[in-house]
């Protein structure tokens, strides 16, 4: 499967809430949703202070001041020589300018690093190492020979770039504003340190949907919609410093109809978080989350087919290898995932299976990596976490049926809340909602300051009952 380009960004912003669809051609590639008490904090930069030294972990911990403590190793401390110890590297007390490499888990601080990277629109910028890299989805080698050439005598001793995936066909005078933007931005935050008491925040993240227009997008990006005039704004302003090309991209979306409404974007939504996925001949997808894996299991269902059963296998099969690549990126997700297709006897359809898999799979963003079929017939592979998957944003995790979460629920309610403003302006809302959602529009919570700022906005308060 051919990687699908995001061509167009919709972006809706409540209170406390950030929803991202990335669309190529029309069509949904993946969603974010950010609320921001559980907002993402990769790529902040820190100046920390290390806490512990653990020799027998070969690793330190270092304080952030935002509660979780930050998990250094030794490779990630080093700048040169990968074999050196953490204790020879940072001792107890020592103040570390850090960059969260990886955000943290239930059960784990975030990962640092002391190699800083600083991403730009072509490049990524890289202080602390030496030479040059190109992303591995340039595959066209006369390109990635052009681009090193071009950038080769931009850098200077002791510094080093990646090329990303949206340089390809940049011209030199691209990389040149890149350059001295991410420069500019290294100098402010290494220039200041010795300054600063840690542990404090050196360099915040932009906003996610500069992230995503930087970060998940490449040239074919076209447009970007948003519906709230100040995100618009600031995004735009951001844009005209470090993206001057997309700065003209992003539109305000004014209309009365909500803008997921607009694009037939709350369904697929919905259906993108759904535990079964229908196949076009008629099987289907069951996909179950579990503490160690994710699992997908591919069912013949209503598959019947037009000849032998084996053919209908076969069809259902590759179906589903097209349409499980899609759903991964579709639900961003990552470490270990498992499928167990149907079964085939014939060793040359297993292997034709697998092919075709990995091909599909091929066009994903972040790599993957199909290790083959098991002795059981479970087809296994691994996934680079990026960010958490959309379920555990927007799904309940410890109820065995997974339905929404309270929190996602209150703030479906405040949409509708806007919808039914849009019919009616002269009426005051009315919701009648679960108790246990009902509370959380008025505990002062996320959900309970987001309904005081959209009451401002409609100017009349959302009335809210409790179903009997």
């Amino acid at each position: 499967m051919a990687y699908e380009a995001v061509d167009e960004i919709v972006c809706s912003v409540m209170p406390g809430e950030v929803r991202l669809a990335l669309l190529a051609k029309g069509k949904p590639v993946e969603f974010i949703v950010e609320r921001e008490a559980e907002k993402g904090r990769a790529g902040e930069v820190h100046l920390g202070r290390v806490l512990r030294v653990v020799p027998g972990l070969d690793a330190a911990f270092v304080d952030l001041g935002f509660g979780r403590e930050g998990y250094l190793p030794a490779a990630e401390a080093a700048f040169e020589d990968d074999n050196e110890r953490i204790a020879d590297l940072v001792a107890e007390g020592d103040a570390v300018l850090v960059q969260i490499r990886k955000e943290a888990l239930a059960d784990k601080g975030p990962m640092l690093s002391c190699n800083i990277t600083l991403p730009g629109r072509f490049l990524v910028y890289a202080p602390e190492q030496s030479g040059v890299a190109v992303s591995s989805r340039l595959a066209d080698e006369a390109e990635r020979k052009r681009l090193v050439e071009t950038v080769e005598g931009m850098i200077e001793e002791g510094e080093g770039l990646i090329l990303r995936t949206a340089a390809e066909g940049a011209k030199a005078a691209d990389f040149e504003a890149d350059l001295a933007a991410l420069r500019a931005l290294w100098q402010e935050i290494d220039g200041t340190a010795d300054d600063r008491e840690p542990p404090c925040l050196m360099h915040g993240e932009v906003p996610l949907l500069v992230r995503a227009m930087r970060d998940l997008a490449g040239p074919e990006l076209r447009r970007v919609v948003v519906d709230d005039a100040d995100a618009a704004a600031e995004a735009r302003r951001i844009a005209e410093r470090d993206l001057p090309a997309l700065a003209g991209a992003i539109e305000h979306h004014a209309g009365p109809e909500l803008l997921f409404d607009a694009y037939d974007l709350e369904e697929a939504l919905a259906d993108a978080v759904a535990r079964r996925v229908s196949l076009p001949s008629g099987g289907e997808l069951v996909i179950d989350r579990t503490e160690a894996f994710v699992a997908i299991d591919v069912n013949t269902a209503r598959a019947t087919g037009r000849g032998r059963l084996r053919d209908t296998i076969v069809e259902t099969n590759r179906e589903a290898a097209e349409e499980i690549a899609r759903q991964i990126r579709l639900r961003n997700f990552s470490g270990r995932i498992v499928v167990d297709f149907i079964s085939m006897r014939q060793g040359d359809e297993r292997a034709a299976l697998i092919e075709a898999f990995r091909e599909a799979v091929a066009g994903d963003r972040l790599p993957i990596r199909v290790t083959g079929m098991t002795t059981l017939g479970l087809v296994e592979m691994t996934r680079r976490r990026e960010r958490e998957a959309l379920d555990e944003a927007l799904l309940s995790p410890r109820l065995p049926e997974r339905p929404e979460s309270r929190v996602t629920r209150a703030f479906a309610a405040l949409r509708e809340a806007r919808r039914m403003a849009a019919l009616d302006p002269s009426a005051a809302p009315e919701l009648t909602l679960p108790g246990a959602v009902a509370k959380e529009l008025e505990s002062g919570g996320a959900a309970a300051e987001a309904r005081a700022t959209v009451e401002r906005d409609l100017g009349r308060a959302i009335e809210v009952r409790v179903a009997d």
